[in-house]
């Protein structure tokens, strides 16, 4: 629970420990870029340093020998002892000993080292892959590839201009060629394609490909081919589809797919129809469709001897299944490949490790590592489709990659645990450049494993994840440009580790998203996944620089937030977010955009921080191509905070889908050129039906109250400012918009002013500081920045609520088994105090946040105080359902007995009985599938295993639990037969069962309320008060806790249901008349302490109460004699250690963080503006 009471923000400073110009004592005071004073950010790594533990050992591929010592420069082994290929004392030396191996600079290493399971270094003496600056020239290089030789003129049957083509016969299988120019700079040749493109619209690197006709494909049915009795796409194209069908069989094509992502991915042609004039393959995901293929989308083939007709390309045929083949090639410019440097890839990845003990890889280069030979097939159907130059599939417990170069890879890093049971300890990529890449840059994903991990997930907040990740200073261009498929080519991924740091990176070209953290846990209502408590998750993102990105995909970010924070994303810079889509885009319409890219987006993401950041466009004239859509999306997202951003050029730019959970603030940012909409925040009624906003739904119940819009500055708005109201109603005017939010009580509602001049100097040429005489000086606003703890309870801020002054909103977030579907999470509970003789006269301005003139209560110290009744935090298990009535759905050849209704969420029974055996290699499969008023809407429980009837051989019983469904009406329980596999149905029977509402599942076991149990305590506020005693936070009967004022100090107080107690109270008076930062916590392995103003006031060790502090008294905050403004209040059951933190750290972010400065380090406390930068 969080509550401080405010006054003058003067009043806090002289008691901050220190200041952002000092030097940094915590990870987010460093900016990792320098810093232009324009809205400008320059890379700036750190150097390469090299270090060596006390075992070394040295490697030189090109001159080095295993029969050598490897002890010294002179005595260099050839081989790594982790190379299969080792021989000699190096592959005997025993992986027990944590060494640094030194690669020699000037000599490429070709080979690939898979790290022992039983490989062993500690924190303190990791295992190093280095180089050392002063052995060799150049780069220390570990490469994929082998140089090809052997080259004799000769050519493939079917190839044009066959005396143009070369050959050699290789022992490998390559699908990357690289021809090394005279500059040692490499040149990516091209797999055989037809059409021969080029990359030609820098804004749209698709523009050459032909174009699907596919009519009428939104008809069900309509562009569906039968492949040996499978539906697969069909790809139509009269214009270009000129020769026999056996040209196109077995090709490869790339093409885009649609409503939204539509990242062109690779597939087999499985068949091509010669009169229709399409080709036929399967969808993005899986081996079936899925997906649709529009008119309008794009493709390309290749990967057939006939496409090798230009210069710059290769084929390779391969003989037979066995792994040799011969490859063909076309030099640019026809040269001979008899004296050139043609690389071609050969390894997958270069380093692998499954257990990996503490390591660090640095000072090396990386380069050209091969794809799997059927990269065309889903991602997940080989595991050697997710390859990388560095591939981590296991656990371990810390791995450092600094000061490398990784380019012309698939990947530079690519990291998983192996199971839910793995876990990853902290993962730092940092100063690393990264280019030319096919399929992303860094990956750190988790692993939550499948529904019966779901004890394990219950009782290990770490399983399948990792703790910490560190991204810093790295430069990243040219990135996943040939995908796998279900991948769509994103710069860095990092998904669900507890806490993470990314910073200081710069990124230029990319095909999918730049930069994206996942927090908390996934969405879904999979058992795994809901018994999932997560009551900590923390992340920074702040000093990165993104240009050119969303180049091959679409509906994604240039930064990206998902799922649970806090999210504290702040001094970034985004420039050029594109997302085109060419099968929506209509030239010359001014209703169609054709693009769909966020500079920024909450991509379901919850408890966010957005300020001092910068988003640019290029181009907002919607109607023409490569449209700048939007600066800020989010969709199902709230408890948000968007404030002294900088917005330049969009056509709407912001948006909010799915918007009726509120809780979002646009305080103090510029809104400088927009086309079509400043805040689309509801589906506007009079626009045409948005497939993006399929999200968001009329008529649902808006949280308008928790809104605050003010500050703002607006300038050029040539479009509507927009809307916020589930009916969809836009509105034209500034003046309009802010009536509406005062009628629906809205928490700000001024929204802001309307410049009739530039407020920013030049941002067409990227000067966002303001403008002389700018609109926007002045108008910035103080606003409170709680920094992230562990457990949190509840969260208030007391800026009076203009709907119920008596009402305290609560802002909390921390993710309770009760977060399961992410569109459910506006459901989940909140706790608003409220006040006793309280009226909006009780508020008073106060110094946290100053975008609300009322922003701290004032207590008369007598009657007036705020409670939680302890009946709110109960609810009463729910009763199991009644059992339905069974019914029966008789098919021809089976029979469905299943009850009239089922519960989501409750356990339900069925059982198939057959009519008669079925014939032998026939078997039974059941699904259950639910539907959304009668349309299918997926599949709720796939594959169900049966329990035999002991009494009937042909009966076959099933048990589920259905899962949640938005919009689940029916479910559908769908039993077939097949002799050959679940695709390929020899006889089929459904059965439809209602659904009825469900089971209430957001219990007393889901819930983490103020009611403490046996855990850790942790209650801050923020007081003002002359009072010697009176009551701060209380929840105590015959247990419980208690924070108040003793002879003006503050008392800590917990009790057990035993009665057992602890008390302590504080060295210094918080009753001075100033406000005054208080913190308390219980550590029942170390007991009570009291923090004053981001210091130690004492503590104690106990004994300490080891009971339930459980109790049915209400919540109450303030209360007794002495009057007590309060501006902010918290409440965790979790201490400073639990949030991996210390008081230092929490009170600098708080009262001196990065919040309190502009983009460039100006202090807003002494000149303020709107937008990222304050001064001109």
């Amino acid at each position: 629970m969080r509550a401080l009471p405010q006054l003058l923000a003067l009043l806090c400073l002289a008691t901050l420990p220190l200041s952002l110009s000092a030097q940094p004592a915590y990870p987010w005071q460093k900016a990792y870029s320098e810093v232009l004073p324009q809205g400008g950010l320059k890379w700036t790594p750190e150097p390469f340093a090299f270090e060596a533990g006390s075992t070394v050992r040295y490697i030189d591929f090109e001159k080095g020998s295993d029969d050598a010592s490897g002890e010294s420069k002179d005595a260099a082994w050839k081989h790594h002892p982790w190379d299969t290929a080792a021989t000699g004392k190096s592959k005997a030396f025993g992986a027990a000993t944590p060494a640094t191996y030194v690669f020699k600079r000037g000599s490429t290493y070709r080979g690939r080292l898979v790290v022992p399971e039983n490989a062993a270094a500690t924190p303190d003496n990791p295992v190093r892959l280095t180089s050392d600056p002063s052995w060799g020239t150049g780069e220390a290089v570990l490469s994929g590839a082998e140089r090809i030789t052997g080259w004799t003129q000769g050519a493939h049957p079917g190839m044009p201009d066959s005396s143009k083509v070369w050959k050699a016969e290789i022992d490998f299988l390559p699908r990357t060629l690289w021809l090394i120019e005279s500059n040692c700079t490499p040149r990516r040749l091209k797999l055989a394609r037809h059409p021969n493109w080029n990359e030609s619209d820098p804004n749209d690197l698709m523009s050459e490909w032909p174009v699907w006709e596919n009519p009428e494909w939104w008809k069900e049915g309509k562009m569906v081919a039968k492949v040996e009795g499978k539906n697969r796409h069909k790809g139509v194209d009269r214009k270009n589809f000129t020769r026999a069908a056996a040209d196109y069989q077995d090709a490869t094509v790339w093409t885009e797919w649609g409503i939204v992502m539509g990242s062109p991915y690779p597939a087999r042609v499985e068949a091509f129809d010669e009169k229709e004039k399409y080709a036929a393959f399967r969808g993005p995901w899986t081996w079936d469709m899925l997906e649709k293929i529009i008119t309008g989308n794009r493709y390309h083939l290749e990967n057939k001897a006939w496409m090798l007709d230009e210069p710059g390309e290769f084929w390779v045929e391969r003989k037979g299944k066995t792994s040799a083949g011969t490859l063909y090639v076309r030099l640019p410019g026809d040269a001979s490949p008899a004296s050139a440097d043609i690389e071609a890839g050969r390894r997958l990845n270069m380093i692998e490790a499954t257990i990996l003990p503490p390591t660090v890889i640095s000072g090396l280069t990386f380069r050209y590592n091969n794809v799997h030979w059927d990269y065309f097939i889903p991602s997940w159907a080989h595991p050697d489709l997710k390859n990388g130059a560095i591939r981590w599939t296991g656990r371990g417990s810390s791995l450092t990659i600094r000061n490398c170069v990784f380019e012309h890879v698939t990947m530079a890093l690519r990291a998983s645990p192996r199971s839910a049971a793995d876990s990853f300890g902290t993962v730092a990529f940092n100063d690393n450049q990264v280019r030319d890449t096919d399929h992303g840059a860094v990956t750190l994903d988790s692993n939550f494993g499948k529904a019966e991990d779901a004890a394990l997930l219950a009782s290990n907040p770490l399983a399948g994840r990792t703790e910490h990740v560190d991204v810093l200073r790295n430069k990243f261009e040219r990135i996943g440009m040939r995908i796998i498929s279900g991948e769509h080519g994103h710069c860095v991924d990092v998904r669900y580790p507890v806490t993470s740091h990314l910073a200081g990176n710069h990124l230029h070209r990319i095909a999918g998203w730049g930069l994206a953290v996942f927090g908390g846990k996934p969405s879904s209502g999979a058992p795994n996944i809901r018994g999932m408590d997560v009551p900590f998750s923390r992340h920074l993102i702040h000093h990165n620089r993104v240009e050119d990105v969303l180049l091959k995909s679409n509906d994604w970010g240039g930064i990206e937030t998902w799922q649970g924070g806090p999210f504290y994303v702040f001094n970034n810079v985004v420039i050029n977010a594109l997302g085109f889509k060419n099968w929506t885009f209509k030239p010359g319409d001014t209703k169609s955009a054709g693009s769909f890219g966020h500079a920024y987006y909450l991509d379901g993401s919850f408890k966010n921080y957005l300020f001092n950041n910068i988003a640019a466009g290029r181009n907002n004239t919607i109607g023409t191509k490569g449209v700048n859509i939007t600066g800020l999306q989010n969709i199902f997202s709230f408890e948000n905070w968007f404030f002294h951003n900088t917005f330049f050029k969009f056509a709407e730019v912001t948006r909010q889908q799915e918007p009726s959970s509120g809780r979002s603030r646009y305080l103090a940012n510029v809104f400088d050129d927009a086309t079509r909409y400043v805040f689309r925040h509801t589906n506007p009624k009079d626009d045409a039906p948005d497939p993006n906003a399929s999200h968001y739904t009329q008529g649902g119940t808006f949280d308008y109250p928790s809104l605050a819009y003010a500050g703002n500055v607006f300038h050029k708005i040539t479009g509507r400012l927009g809307g916020f109201e589930e009916t969809g109603f836009i509105y034209d005017t500034l003046e309009a918009f802010s009536t509406a939010l005062g009628k629906v009580r809205a928490q700000a509602a001024s929204t802001g002013t309307l410049a009739t001049s530039p407020p920013l100097r030049d941002p067409a040429q990227g000067d966002f500081r303001p403008a002389a005489g700018s609109a926007a000086s002045g108008q910035g606003f103080q606003v409170f920045v709680p920094w992230g703890l562990s457990g949190v309870v509840g969260e208030w801020d007391f800026v009076r609520n203009a709907a119920d002054p008596a009402r305290v909103l609560d802002g909390h977030w921390s993710m309770t088994p009760a977060y399961a579907e992410r569109n459910d999470y506006g459901k989940t509970r909140r706790y608003p105090l409220t006040g006793t003789g309280i009226t909006a006269e009780n508020y008073i301005a106060g110094p946290l946040n100053s975008w609300n003139p009322a922003s701290a209560a004032s207590l008369d110290g007598k009657t007036q105080h705020f409670s939680l009744a302890h009946s709110a935090l109960v609810i009463p298990e729910a009763a199991p359902p009644a059992a339905a009535a069974p019914t029966t759905h008789d098919v021809e050849w089976a029979r469905i007995e299943a009850p009239a209704t089922m519960t989501p969420g409750a356990p339900a029974t069925f059982t198939v009985t057959l009519k008669q055996a079925l014939p032998e290699g026939e078997k039974l499969f059941v699904d259950v599938h639910w539907l959304a008023k009668d349309k299918f809407g997926g599949v709720n429980a796939p594959a169900l295993r049966p329990t035999p009837v002991s009494d009937n051989p042909l009966a076959f019983r099933y048990t589920f639990t259905p899962k949640p469904m938005k919009g689940l009406a029916r479910l559908q329980i769908v039993a077939y037969t097949s002799a050959k596999s679940w695709n390929e149905k020899t006889r089929l029977g459904r059965a439809a069962i209602d659904a009825t509402a469900p089971a209430n599942t957001n219990t007393t076991a889901d819930l983490r309320t103020v009611d403490i149990g046996t855990g850790n305590l942790l209650i801050e506020a923020y007081i003002q008060t002359t009072a010697t005693e009176g009551t701060l936070v209380r929840k105590m009967d015959q247990a419980g806790y208690v924070l108040d004022l003793d002879a003006g100090r503050p008392r800590f107080t917990v009790k057990d249901a035993t009665g057992a107690t602890l008390t302590h109270t504080g060295e210094s008076r918080a009753n001075t008349g100033k406000w005054v930062h208080l913190l308390a916590e219980l550590d029942r392995g170390g007991g009570i302490r009291i923090y004053q103003d981001g210091k130690t006031a004492g503590s104690s060790t106990g004994p300490v109460p080891t009971g339930s502090l459980a109790n049915s008294a209400d919540f109450l905050v303030g209360g007794g004699p002495g009057a007590t403004p309060l501006a902010a209040r918290l409440v965790a059951r979790g201490t400073l250690a639990d949030a991996r933190t210390t008081i230092g750290e929490l009170h600098a972010w708080q009262f001196d963080g990065p919040q309190f400065r502009d983009f460039a380090g100006n202090d807003r406390r002494k000149q303020n503006a709107a937008g990222a930068l304050t001064t001109p």
